[in-house]
């Protein structure tokens, strides 16, 4: 739960970049800027890969060292604490995905690498919350190791998808060059 919470204040972060890289990229023609600002926005998108990219790390790190050092955390009944952290995980999923799609189809429609990281650092929230779900859920049943191991693998998931993000922010700034 904790490396969730953690996910989402960095979730903060890529919304308030995405916009201000959108904003900025937005700007008309300037003495300084004759031919825009559009490079502004996979500048942003770049940003937020890495942050996406640093998020995913912290997340696989957290999971690495409960493996290694055996130190699972407190959840280890059904009892009231474990079935609202089991519900909040449960909502953050749905929520999380639900934002996902809605801020992809903004995306799409208005072509915003940006705004498309955006929506994937959301969606891996919610992979995050899978993560915190199964873990949770895990403890509950007698298996601790469960959140480390999910936490590795959601790792990989957002790696893949921080490396894609900034693969594709490379191509548009290298389109706006050519």
């Amino acid at each position: 739960m904790i490396s969730d919470a953690a996910h989402s204040i960095v979730d903060l972060f890529s919304t308030v970049i995405a916009m201000i890289g959108i904003k900025v990229a937005d700007k008309k023609p300037d003495k300084e800027h004759p031919y825009g600002h559009e490079r502004f926005e996979p500048v942003a998108t770049i940003l937020l890969s890495a942050l996406v990219f640093a998020t995913g790390s912290m997340i696989g790190w957290a999971g690495l060292q409960r493996i290694i050092t055996g130190d699972y955390g407190e959840i280890t009944t059904f009892g009231m604490v474990g079935m609202l952290a089991l519900i909040a995980a449960l909502i953050s999923i749905v929520v999380k995905e639900s934002l996902y799609w809605y801020v992809r189809g903004v995306a799409r429609k208005i072509d915003s690498s940006a705004l498309m990281a955006d929506a994937w650092h959301s969606r891996l929230d919610g992979l995050s919350s899978i993560g915190s779900f199964v873990g949770i859920f895990g403890a509950m049943l007698g298996f601790p190791i469960l959140d480390s191991i999910a936490a590795i693998l959601i790792c990989l998931f957002i790696l893949k998808a921080a490396v894609s993000i900034f693969l594709d922010a490379i191509r548009k700034t290298n389109r706006y060059v050519l």
